[in-house]
């Protein structure tokens, strides 16, 4: 095993800081063929993660050792459904888009994105929507499927895939949301600051709305 990596499975930022400094490479691969930054992410350690990739980590590093072809640790930090992880990753440059390379199997690999790994990780709603949001608006394609269940069980992305794209969503959103709160709030501001307090302030299109279904007819934000 590597010192380096032992430092993050214990969760020791002080030994990574050590290791580090003494020149230790931040993508040093254990026998596994695990990354610091691979660990890190699936023991949810943030500040780990903050570490490795101030010193150099490659965000766009693969799993390793059999890992399916593709594979990066933001689609690993999308399954775990850890925020302060896939946000730090996006900012350090991880590439949104990713794919898996894919294949027909034994076992078959479907070409997913990390939005897809979100699909399939955290049981908790609010989390998924959280990184759903983070995924798209840093640019992420839409899932590459989802069946009609997941739609069901799921109306914010399906709101989403519904209006088109994030982005169309987010300015549909954001004029329904307009739209309600000018006339409480046109004794103190004209209806152009409405609109830029309300994008400002309340996260237009980071969660769901009854009133996506014709993003075609909201104005540009």
């Amino acid at each position: 095993m590597a010192p380096i990596n032992d430092a993050v499975r214990a969760g020791d930022v002080e030994a990574l800081r050590r290791e580090l400094e003494r020149g230790v490479p931040p993508d040093t691969r254990d026998g596994h063929g695990f990354t610091p930054l691979l660990i890190a992410v699936q023991r949810k350690r943030a500040d780990c993660v903050s570490m490795l990739l101030q010193w150099g980590a490659d965000p766009n590093g693969n799993q390793g050792n059999n890992a399916a072809v593709g594979l990066t640790v933001l689609h690993l930090a999308c399954y775990y459904g850890d925020l302060d992880c896939v946000r730090m990753l996006l900012e350090g440059g991880a590439a949104v888009n990713a794919r898996l390379a894919a294949r027909e199997g034994p076992p078959a690999i479907k070409p997913w994105l990390p939005i897809d790994y979100a699909r399939f990780g955290s049981t908790n709603l609010k989390t998924r929507r959280a990184v759903y949001a983070l995924l798209l608006r840093a640019g992420s394609e839409l899932p590459t499927e989802l069946s009609e269940r997941s739609r069901r069980e799921d109306p914010y992305l399906s709101r989403i895939m519904d209006a088109g794209s994030f982005k169309a969503y987010e300015r549909a959103h954001l004029a329904a949301l307009a739209k309600t709160l000018s006339p409480k709030l046109a004794h103190l501001l004209p209806p152009e600051l409405v609109r830029k307090v309300v994008e400002f302030y309340l996260h237009a299109g980071f969660y769901p709305f009854t009133a996506a279904k014709a993003p075609a007819t909201a104005p540009a934000a």
